[in-house]
């Protein structure tokens, strides 16, 4: 049942009695600010020092601090014990947003005062806090006397956005997250005030300015839940479709806010204990890198389930399964014609992702998808990453037989290395679903790709289509090699001058199907092509 945002009046919100800090065990703490790597030309701006935290009864003593002695009281510490009541409670806010990650808030919180709860990333060591209730709050920036900040740099969307310093309707702020302590079964965020439930302390916070050390806040604008956000009792599961390292996938269904259902693929994180911060990011930047695409052959996003664990990626149900699983069922039963236009719908993905300014950097067979009528759709964005080029860093396992010359030998991935891979993936459609460089070591593999000895197409390849991929993509130099928009021309015009004398099922559009059957077989071609491209 979907929660509704407090909105109290303030002669209705008395103040709560003040304490003496003596009373309370510790300060309220501010987690850091995200890290980001940083772009090229990218500058990091200097984070704002948090104030110290008073240190617990028995916590380890920290440099140059004396530790508070300990009280004497039988009341225990219940911050780190994190229930199903407590879950519950904070259900009841239609801002809460669940284990939504620091990244996205980015896009969420950017005007002052703009707000949400939500729960920390689960942290593995047993002997930290597991979770801790979080507000995260855009607060003013910070001016220095007579002088005016020329100039603010945002994270967002993966994006530095430059803003001008005179205000505009909505200042836009800086993020700041606050943990909400509990002690005493009473909540806080300023140590010298508590309220007895946390629906009050947002009453109170709604209607008067909270003052930590070096910043105070106020809350003016809940961030209710995003169309891309859902609960789990919105997903139902169904049968499992296939099992990874990050866990599992599922058949099932998802109530649309319209309330309609819809038959979906459900990403389930392994198992139901803990996840690590890092699982929970590396799951939520598909997600997020993923909503920004709407393309008929590239897997689509619904959302994502963070209210609870585990988490939940909710995708499009895609019935034809993996393509190469696909090609090697139905092995001498697909035809040149059928082929060619399967590489065209890969090629056709992977051009919207080039224009959109995203590599791939995994385009292969098994991450892409079929459906009954035989749409290619790309999917598995877990290695994706926005812009035009990507160096390398960290050593990682790469699927080296899909890789270009220049990545192999500098780890620099672009947009012309995706294309590289393509020509592997036409391979592999050509073989019905062949491994590519059969037999041969990936020691073996770099030492051909390295040298300019490249994959031998199938000979069931169309001969105008080996000399493209030949000539325009298997090629050493990326400035020399074509892009997408000509990969998916050059595809285009081979069916367009090759269409048999029907009507063929990979170009049936859905609308005036009838009428077009009517028609030659190169003007449904045409008419095909353009109404594809709307």
């Amino acid at each position: 049942m979907p929660a509704t945002s407090v909105d109290v009046p303030r002669k209705q919100n008395p103040l709560p009695p003040r304490v003496k800090k003596s009373d309370v065990k510790s300060k309220v703490t501010m987690t850091p600010d995200l890290d980001t790597e940083l772009q090229p030309g990218e500058e990091k701006s200097k984070p704002q020092r948090p104030s110290p935290p008073e240190k617990h009864p028995g916590e380890e003593k920290s440099k140059g601090q004396r530790p508070s002695p300990p009280e004497k009281s039988d009341t225990k510490e219940t911050d780190q014990v994190f229930d199903k009541d407590e879950e519950k409670n904070l259900k009841q806010f239609d801002f809460y947003h669940g284990f939504l990650p620091r990244e996205d808030l980015y896009i969420l919180v950017k005007y002052v005062g703009d707000y949400l709860l939500r729960v920390s990333e689960v942290d593995n060591d047993p002997t930290k806090i597991r979770r801790e209730i979080i507000l995260s709050v855009s607060i003013e920036h910070e001016r220095k006397k007579g002088k005016e900040v020329k100039e603010v740099k945002e994270k967002e969307n993966d994006m530095v956005t430059a803003i001008s310093a005179s205000p505009p309707k909505r200042n836009k702020g800086k993020l700041k997250n606050v943990i909400v302590r509990r002690r005493s079964n009473k909540y806080l965020v300023e140590t010298n005030r508590l309220f007895d439930t946390l629906k009050d302390l947002m009453m109170y916070y709604q209607n008067h300015y909270g003052r930590l050390k070096k910043f105070k806040f106020t809350l003016t604008n809940p961030i209710k839940q995003q169309p891309w956000e859902f609960l789990h009792s919105d997903v139902k599961q169904g049968t499992l479709l296939g099992q990874g390292a990050f866990g599992e996938v599922r058949a099932g269904t998802l109530k649309l806010k319209t309330g309609e259902n819809v038959d979906v693929a459900i990403k389930v994180t392994k198992g139901s204990s803990d996840l690590c911060k890092a699982k929970i990011k590396e799951m939520m930047k598909e997600a997020r890198l993923m909503r920004n695409f709407q393309h008929k052959n590239i897997v689509r996003i619904y959302g994502v389930a963070v209210d609870e664990q585990p988490l939940y990626i909710i995708l499009e149900l895609v019935t034809g399964g993996a393509l190469n699983t696909f090609l090697k069922a139905n092995a001498g039963k697909v035809g040149v014609m059928d082929k060619t236009a399967m590489c065209l719908g890969a090629a056709r993905g992977a051009e919207y992702l080039h224009l959109h300014h995203c590599m791939h950097r995994d385009l292969a067979a098994r991450n892409c998808l079929i459906t009954r009528d035989r749409i290619v759709k790309i999917s598995d964005f877990g290695l994706s990453r926005m812009g035009t080029q990507y160096q390398l860093r960290t050593s990682m396992r790469l699927p080296i037989k899909w890789l270009a010359p220049e990545t192999i030998s500098t780890f620099l991935f672009s947009l012309k290395t995706d294309v590289f891979s393509f020509g592997v993936v036409v391979y592999e459609i050509f073989s019905d679903g062949g491994e590519p460089w059969q037999g041969k070591t990936n020691a073996e593999v770099k030492a051909c790709v390295t040298n300019g000895r490249y994959l031998a197409l199938p000979e069931c390849v169309p001969e105008a289509l080996q000399t493209f991929i030949y000539e325009r993509v298997f090629v050493m130099d990326p400035a020399e090699r074509a892009d997408m928009t000509e990969v998916v021309k050059e595809f285009e015009q081979f069916l367009i001058d090759n269409a048999p004398a029907e009507n063929v099922w990979w170009w049936r559009p859905r609308r005036k199907v009838q009428r077009r059957k009517k028609e030659s077989a190169i003007r449904s071609v045409m008419a095909s092509l353009k109404f594809s491209q709307k």
